[in-house]
């Protein structure tokens, strides 16, 4: 928001008090059903199939099982009770001929039969068949198979309008290697193999811990001469970093990452991964993470058949004692400088955390200034500045960081131009853009994805996105509360779409009504909100959509005395958030309190109470705000009910214990 018009909505609030006293509330005051099932489907991981064409044959078949499993967990309403399962086939980069059948869950049945229903906690075995035809494929010699791969898809159609809450693991990519045994020749002049890995299913030791993992790839030199190999990795869709180190040495010291072998000869180099956990609580032990990085050896001459000089290492990740996929359990205080921003950043109006490169912060400034993009370290330092293009940007408010859509394992930025100081715009818009890397001089194209509201125009500066679906929600600014929550459905339709009111969110207090930016946690169980001076969380723990968190008690946690304080952002594990302001004023840093900081009484209803935020906030002198270390308040004080609702006559606050 401008600063000449900050006064302005101030004054208002103020203006408005006497009216709205007695309406006011505190909560989701009126939540609209949740328009997407949340039942989670889990394909099991399938090992590297090995195919070969026998002299004289034409093609070869090779039939492997595939396991579906219902990972719900609840008893009850969303993410609860049997599911029905469509398991398809198809050949991702296989040549041309090859017949892919989708999974056969009744082999007694004519065809393939690739629907199924999966009880609760129920799996289902079924089978798929591949043919690869000879002619499609060349194989240099039988120690240098063709690698092609196929993918396997779950899709739950049933309950309908499903969005699966871990869709990474609904699929599996299987890689096949074909041998042509009607291949006969010179043997190649160069030709290395790096053997297929069988997939990993990994247990974190403790939730928030990485794990060291030694994968063993043996390399194999299918050619007559010596062949001096480089290793190589990728960490794909894995968390940067990964693929720690590859060493083709073992015995000798430190990491070698090459080796030469010679003539027919093999060699076993070590993969060391540091698996981490991922962005939320598997604490059901039915529903891994899944990703999968890549390691290869390349020589100095082009190989006969380099596909196979690549490997796919597929890791399902769970953590058996994750509890915390809200965050924090509380929140330390007070709140800690972390930095200052850069010069660029004069209106600093948004913060999210990067999820491609850690420790990397998205920021751009308010209207009136470039359209640009800022990536920005945790203490603020400038790494990267980009040009943006493909829209007349009018007034962005707030960004955020999450899936590029509900079936895509890649991250897209969001940005919410969507201020409209005096509800006159007719349409707004998000702009999404892939996450990019650090490569100085970029311009981004942006994708403009218009939306109008329901009922007329709306002021709004704050974007909420789902992380893991990429489902999206905007809060706007009322006088009757913090503000009215809509979800942004079928965006980048033709002509635009229509968002969807799912929630009302009553004030903290008469001057706290207007949001200046908001964010969900990375498991997506909790929401902060912030204004001008408080931060308030909404948390939902195992909430499988935002709609639930919507839905929760406000809770108000630690803020920090900023001079138009207009943007938040949870750190990338989730354990913190950062305070950012516009005038160049610091970045404040809110971490994890310690087992001392326990809060106590019923105003935390519905939240389990080891993960209790704090209701404690550091707040600008002058504003007539309770001050709860020394009790006292120069205005109503509020009492919560049940279903998110507040009378005066009594204080909710939780005391600290011991202080």
């Amino acid at each position: 928001m401008p600063r000449n018009d900050t006064a302005l909505l101030r004054g208002l609030s103020m203006l408005a008090v006497v009216a709205l006293a007695g309406a006011l509330v505190l909560g989701a005051v009126s939540t609209a059903a949740a328009a997407e099932e949340r039942s989670d489907a889990v394909l099991a991981a399938v090992k590297p199939q090995r195919l070969n064409i026998p002299r004289g044959r034409a093609s070869a078949t090779r039939t492997f099982a595939v396991q579906v499993r219902n990972a719900n967990q609840r008893t009850s309403g969303v993410g609860s009770g049997p599911i029905t399962v469509n398991v398809l086939a198809s050949a991702l980069d296989c040549p041309g001929g090859t017949v892919v059948t989708g999974a056969d869950f009744d082999p007694k049945a004519a065809g393939a039969q690739p629907v199924v229903t999966v009880a609760q906690g129920g799996s289902a075995r079924g089978k798929v068949s591949v043919e690869v035809p000879a002619s499609a494929v060349t194989t240099p010699s039988p120690r240098a198979p063709f690698r092609c791969r196929v993918r396997v898809q779950a899709a739950v159609t049933s309950p309908a309008g499903n969005v699966d809450p871990r869709a990474t693991n609904d699929s599996v990519e299987v890689e096949l290697d074909v041998v042509d045994r009607n291949d006969r020749g010179v043997p190649p002049a160069s030709e290395t193999v790096a053997s297929p890995v069988k997939p990993l299913r990994v247990t974190l030791p403790a939730a928030g811990a990485p794990k060291p993992l030694p994968v063993k790839v043996k390399l194999h030199n299918a050619a007559t001469t010596p062949a001096a190999l480089t290793l190589s990795g990728d960490d794909g869709d894995c968390p940067a970093g990964t693929i720690a180190s590859l060493d083709a040495d073992a015995k000798s010291p430190g990491v070698q990452p090459g080796v030469t072998l010679g003539g027919r000869k093999s060699a076993t180099v070590t993969a060391s991964l540091l698996v981490r956990p991922p962005l939320w609580s598997t604490a059901d032990g039915a529903s891994p993470a899944r990703c999968t990085v890549r390691v290869s050896a390349s020589g100095a001459v082009a190989d006969a058949e380099p596909g196979n000089d690549t490997v796919a290492i597929t890791i399902d990740t769970l953590v058996p004692d994750d509890v915390s996929g809200a965050g924090c359990p509380s929140y330390a205080t007070p709140a800690t400088s972390a930095g200052n921003p850069p010069a660029v950043l004069p209106e600093l109006s948004g913060l999210a955390a990067s999820r491609s490169l850690p420790g990397v912060y998205w920021a751009h400034n308010d209207s009136g200034n470039a359209f640009e993009l800022y990536a920005l370290a945790a203490d603020g330092t400038l790494l990267q500045s980009y040009a943006l293009s493909g829209a007349a940007a009018v007034d962005i408010e707030d960004v955020a960081v999450a899936r590029c859509g509900a079936t895509s394992s890649a991250w897209c930025i969001y940005l919410a131009d969507v201020g409209d100081n005096n509800a006159v715009r007719g349409s707004v818009a998000i702009y999404q853009l892939p996450e990019p890397d650090l490569t100085p001089g970029q311009t981004l194209p942006v994708t403009v994805l218009p939306f109008t509201y329901p009922g007329g125009p709306r002021d709004a500066e704050s974007l909420v996105a789902e992380t893991l679906s990429g489902r999206l929600f905007v809060v706007s600014k009322i006088l009757t509360g913090f503000g009215e929550v809509f979800r942004l459905d079928g965006l980048g339709q033709p002509g635009g779409s229509t968002a969807t009111l799912v929630a009302t969110l009553g004030p903290s207090s008469p001057n706290d009504r207007f949001l200046t930016a908001a964010e969900a946690h990375p498991s997506g169980e909790s929401v902060l909100l912030r204004s001008y001076g408080r931060v308030w969380e909404l948390r939902r723990p195992g909430a499988l959509l935002l709609e639930e968190v919507f839905g929760a008690p406000l809770a108000q946690v630690v803020a920090a005395a900023q001079p138009q304080g207009e943007a938040i952002a949870f750190t990338a594990d989730g354990l913190g958030y950062l305070l950012g302001s516009e005038q160049l004023a610091p970045i404040r840093r809110v971490g994890c309190a310690g087992p001392d900081l326990v809060t106590s009484g019923a105003a935390t209803s519905g939240i389990s109470r080891d993960r209790r935020p704090l209701l404690h906030g550091s707040e600008p002198a002058g504003t007539g705000r309770r001050d709860r270390r020394s009790g006292s308040h120069s205005g109503p004080s509020l009492q919560r009910l049940s279903g998110g609702t507040v009378a005066r006559g009594t204080d909710p606050s939780p005391k600290r214990v011991g202080a």
